[in-house]
C-alpha cells in the first residue's frame, strides 16, 4: 500500500516532490510562470541498467488509482527489459500528437522553467496547420512555410521550435514510432530558412582624453557600488590596463 492518499493529493501546494514509497512513483508539485499549480506524476526507473524518470500524466486528471496502475506496468516492462518511456502513439497519427506525447515524456527531466519556455515554443511558434498535418509526410518546405514568419520576427523563438521539431522528428524515428527515416528539419530546411537582415553595427566613437578626465569626477560622485569596482573602472579610463588584465 502507497504512501500517498488522494487528500494529501489535493492539498500538495509546497513544490517538491512527494514519494508513493512504492514502484519509484512520486507526485510533482511546480508553480508554473503564471504562478499556478502544476501537479503531475514521476516515476524513477532503471532501465538497461540506468536510473532514469518517466511520466504518468498530469494530476488530477491521471488519479492516484491510475498512477499506481501506470506505475506497477512500467515497472514490469523494465524489470523484464523493455523501455516504458516508449510512447505509443496511433496510426495515422499528426505531428502535434506525436509532439506532445514525447513531451509529456521529457518533462519529468526539465526543470518547471524549461518546461515551461518549451511550452509555450510549442504554443505560441509551432502553427496548428503544421501540427495538425500527418507526421509521415512532413517536408521541409511545409515547415520552411510554418516558421518563416517567426524566424524572421522573432529568431530566437523560431530556432527553439525548428530545435523541438528536429529532437521530435529525430527520436520518433529512433524509437520506431512513425514510419519514415528521414528529417525535414536537417540541413535541408537551413537552406529554405531566410534569416533576419543583420543590422550593420557601428562602434561608439572614441571618448578625447581630455574629455575623459571630466568623466572621473562624476563617476565618484555618482558611485552607489564598491569603491573597488570604481577605482577599476578609473584605471582603465585614465591607465593603459586592458579591463581582462585587471580581472586577473
Amino acid at each position: 500500500m502507497g504512501l500517498l492518499t488522494v487528500k494529501t493529493c489535493n492539498r500538495a501546494s509546497k513544490p517538491g516532490t512527494i514519494s508513493d514509497g512504492e514502484n519509484g512513483l512520486s507526485l510533482r508539485v511546480h508553480r508554473k510562470a503564471n504562478g499556478t499549480l502544476s501537479k503531475s506524476w514521476i516515476q524513477k526507473l532503471r532501465i538497461h541498467g540506468r536510473s532514469t524518470t518517466k511520466g504518468h500524466g498530469a494530476y488530477p486528471a491521471v488519479s492516484l488509482a491510475e498512477a499506481r496502475r501506470r506505475a506497477v506496468k512500467a515497472k514490469a516492462v523494465a524489470l523484464e527489459g523493455g523501455d516504458p518511456r516508449q510512447p505509443v502513439v496511433k496510426a495515422g497519427k499528426t505531428l502535434g500528437e506525436v509532439a506532445k506525447a514525447l513531451m509529456a515524456d521529457w518533462t519529468p527531466g526539465w526543470s518547471p522553467a524549461t518546461a515551461a519556455r518549451w511550452d509555450r515554443t510549442y504554443e505560441n511558434a509551432i502553427p496548428d496547420t503544421l501540427l495538425a498535418m500527418d507526421v509521415d509526410r512532413v517536408t521541409p518546405s511545409d515547415v520552411q512555410r510554418a516558421l518563416q514568419v517567426v524566424w524572421r520576427e522573432q529568431n530566437p523563438t523560431g530556432k527553439r521550435a525548428k530545435m523541438l521539431l528536429k529532437r521530435v522528428f529525430k527520436t520518433a524515428t529512433q524509437n520506431g514510432m512513425i514510419e519514415r527515416k528521414d528529417n525535414p528539419c536537417d540541413k535541408r530546411l537551413d537552406g529554405l530558412l531566410v534569416s533576419p537582415p543583420t543590422r550593420g553595427a557601428k562602434p561608439y566613437p572614441a571618448l578625447p582624453y581630455r574629455k575623459a578626465l571630466g568623466v572621473v569626477p562624476r563617476i565618484r560622485s555618482r558611485w552607489t557600488g564598491h569603491p573597488a569596482k570604481a577605482m577599476a573602472l578609473e584605471l582603465v579610463i585614465l591607465g593603459p590596463t586592458r579591463p581582462t588584465e585587471l580581472l586577473k
